[in-house]
């Protein structure tokens, strides 16, 4: 049997159980729920030619237009279903951005098998009309749902963690078995990476992880070499990590916090060089490293945590 769309949206479950057997809604036009996604750009003429001078583009916000239909055992079943739905995905009366700002988490089971999810919020309340004058247990019903990021998130959190990175140097040999100086052998002499730890995103978009740095550790710089973006802490005064202080990087909320033993967390965002980069993972294999200013004291750990993506 072929996979469906469903979505989780509090306690209301949509196109799910679906059976004479059950009460449920039932969505329809669900390729049409995942796939309205635009990008915005802005151009300005070009002076004395043809086209335009064009800017970087950006996707844009992400909406969620849903339809289906309401099949319940009674008229008053059904209208309790109504409000059930009003509930799950309605503001609440007193919404603060540190608290209930309207966004609801849904969890959707998508059609390659794969559990993802994303915040949403309300922008056009459902509205129900009739499916057959003959059968009030039943309603058409439509609501339009908005998300400031228009990424699809797994539910599924990754995480993986290794030991601080240093430099070593390996010989390889190019157009040839032996490494002669001669015109058909190159001895080549590459500085590489041992200890790194590589971050796997199984989606099609990159995604903003969680990075932490434990220490000890003197002004340590993460790298995802396999993109080249790195960001280093050395900057002013830099960052000192004893042993059980962690720096946590939040990519998503570009935040950075150092926490001490005794669990006070400051703000070490100043910390971070103008050559930095925020580090994503990027879809397939991406390795990270971890140095910092004592190469000696391989002491320190990273840790980095993600979830796959997709657009």
């Amino acid at each position: 049997m072929a996979l469906e769309i469903e979505v989780t949206i509090g306690s209301v479950l949509l196109n799910q159980n679906l059976s004479a057997a059950n009460d449920f809604y039932m969505l329809k036009e669900t390729p049409a729920l995942l796939s309205t996604l635009s990008t915005r750009k802005s151009d300005k003429d070009k002076q004395g030619g043809h086209g335009t001078e064009d800017s970087l583009s950006q996707y844009e916000a992400r909406i969620l237009p849903f339809k289906g239909e309401i099949h319940a055992s009674s008229q008053a079943l059904r209208k309790t279903m109504e409000n059930n739905l009003i509930q799950a995905i309605g503001l609440s009366v007193a919404q603060d951005f540190d608290g209930d700002d309207g966004y609801k988490l849904l969890l959707i089971a998508d059609e390659d098998g794969i559990g993802k999810q994303i915040y949403a919020k309300v922008i056009d309340p459902p509205e129900f009309e009739l499916l057959d004058t003959a059968a009030p247990e039943m309603r058409k019903f439509s609501f339009v749902m908005y998300s400031k990021d228009p990424a699809l998130y797994a539910q599924a959190l990754n995480s993986e963690d290794g030991p601080e990175s240093f430099l070593t140097t390996t010989l390889t040999v190019q157009d040839g078995d032996l490494p002669t100086f001669g015109d058909s052998d190159l001895m080549v002499i590459q500085d590489t990476y041992a200890a790194t730890l590589t971050a796997t995103n199984n989606g099609t978009f990159g995604t903003p992880p969680v990075i932490v740095v434990s220490g000890p550790a003197t002004d340590p710089r993460v790298k995802n070499t396999t993109t080249g973006r790195e960001m280093d802490f050395s900057n002013g005064a830099g960052v000192g990590l004893l042993a059980g202080e962690t720096l946590t990087i939040n990519v998503a909320n570009q935040t950075i916090i150092k926490t001490s033993t005794l669990g006070v967390e400051t703000d070490q965002s100043g910390a971070l060089t103008t050559a930095s980069d925020w580090i994503f993972v990027e879809p397939g294999d991406n390795d990270f490293t971890l140095q910092d200013a004592t190469p000696a004291d391989l002491s320190g750990q990273l840790l980095v945590q993600w979830r796959d993506a997709w657009i």
